[in-house]
């Protein structure tokens, strides 16, 4: 969006996996925050593969004041996500579905000893530049470059609304002695309380997987802000424990349930 190289670019992170904001962007030591916030607002594209792009809404990103990523539009454009999603399972079937098939068409072209090239099938998968960012990863780690990479860490203190213990994704400092969390900026409290509620979802969902406990997962899924309703909670995780008996035995062993 800058047409600039990567190295000129500063960017501050801070959020959780997939639930992450550029709080602030330099380009050569000049703040570009808002000059980036106006061209995402005007429709430039920096979504992946696999996030249906709906556009953005200037106004909304100017109150917002920071940057989202692509996957926040499921949160403040659910409708519009949500029928996009439904028309795409109508026509081609759910996100895992197609992606079962890619990867099943990935492994039949890997088999092949003269494959020499990138498969096109691989730009339908999303999760592009991965390879580049984990080599660039273990090469700062390996040489102790004290490189900055985006990277989840035990929050310690970074992010003040959550605990301790969190897993968080930000901006740090990577080197022999492994991930140093840099200082974020503050967030918006808006922004903080719709972290918190995700992680709450997390930290619910281990609670719930490790003890077999059917009451943290409806807790859970009742927390989540995209489900918002305790009974579509319950059906959802009447569905997923049933769908998913075979590999959940920690549920299928408790006695009674949540009707």
């Amino acid at each position: 969006m800058l047409d600039c190289e990567p190295s000129a670019l500063q960017m501050k992170y801070a959020g959780l996996n997939h639930l992450v904001w550029v709080t602030s962007a330099y380009l050569n030591g000049k703040d570009v925050t808002k000059e980036l916030l106006a061209k995402v607002g005007d429709g430039a594209n920096f979504s992946m593969k696999n996030i249906f792009e709906e556009p953005w809404d200037p106004d909304f990103l100017n109150a917002l004041g920071v940057i989202p990523c692509p996957y926040h539009r499921y949160y403040y454009q659910t409708e519009a996500m949500l029928a996009e999603e439904k028309l795409s399972f109508k026509e081609k079937g759910s996100r895992a579905t197609q992606v079962m098939e890619t990867e099943a068409a990935l492994f039949e072209l890997y088999k092949q000893a003269s494959l020499d090239s990138k498969p096109k099938e691989l730009e339908e998968r999303g999760g592009a530049y991965y390879s580049d960012a984990s080599l660039n990863l273990v090469d700062a780690i390996f040489n102790n470059r004290n490189d900055i990479h985006v990277v989840n860490v035990a929050n310690a203190g970074v992010i003040s609304a959550l605990p301790d213990d969190a897993v968080i994704e930000c901006s740090a400092v990577i080197g022999n002695n492994g991930a140093t969390p840099m200082a974020v900026d503050p967030l918006p409290h808006f922004v903080e309380s719709l972290i918190a509620r995700v992680k709450s979802y997390e930290m619910l969902t281990v609670e719930a997987a490790v003890h077999g406990d059917k009451e943290k997962a409806l807790l859970a899924l009742a927390t989540h802000p995209l489900v918002g309703d305790i009974q579509i909670a319950k059906s959802l995780l009447s569905d997923l424990l049933e769908q998913n008996k075979d590999y959940l035995p920690q549920f299928v062993s408790q006695q009674g349930t949540l009707d």
